[in-house]
């Protein structure tokens, strides 16, 4: 009996040791090394606008649109990198590296039979960037039948996602203490 509960106690602990472990996985928005897996070429080149454009001007867009072929296309990114660049003239373009980080991790830890980027939960991370999140929670919610999924509408529950935040990382989350994905 006393093997059982010692047993019970090293999984519970190994569970919730994993649990932080993918925490500080997320807020360091990283795969193995820290690093995500990165985007292939032919993926950025396909979705470059949806990707940027939470980020990109009005002209941008345009001349995206405007751009035919796949050199032009490669031509605009490059562009479009070089004026984001906080460090002209030399080799690494930070603000780049850092957001296509951001994409390739909210790809692949916020899929929801859409690619991460493109889900509110994505969005947000791109937007403020993993530092903010300080804990994540999962609550199961009675369905009020009102805007819900067909399950929760039958009385089911849903799980709605709460994001605990350090409003102190960006003075445009101030006051805001968590943000409730539904």
């Amino acid at each position: 009996m006393r093997k059982k509960q010692f047993l019970a106690v090293g999984l519970v602990f190994a569970l919730l040791v994993t649990m932080g472990t993918g925490l500080g996985f997320a807020q360091r928005g990283g795969g193995r090394g820290g690093q995500p897996a990165p985007l292939d070429e032919a993926t950025i080149l396909e979705d470059f606008d949806r990707m940027v454009e939470l980020i990109w001007t009005d002209e941008e867009e345009d001349a995206w649109k405007d751009a035919d072929t796949d050199e032009q296309k490669q031509a605009f990114i490059a562009a479009f990198w070089e004026g984001r660049d906080p460090t002209p003239g030399t080799e690494d373009n930070e603000f780049r590296e850092q957001w296509m980080a951001r994409v390739a991790y909210a790809n692949r830890a916020f899929n929801e039979g859409s690619p991460g980027y493109r889900t509110d939960r994505g969005k947000f991370y791109l937007i403020y960037g993993p530092d903010v999140i300080v804990a994540q929670e999962n609550k199961q919610v009675a369905g009020s039948g009102v805007g819900q999924n067909a399950e929760s509408q039958r009385g089911g529950t849903t799980t709605n996602i709460i994001w605990t935040l350090d409003s102190t990382r960006n003075p445009f989350l101030e006051g805001k203490e968590d943000v409730t994905f539904a």
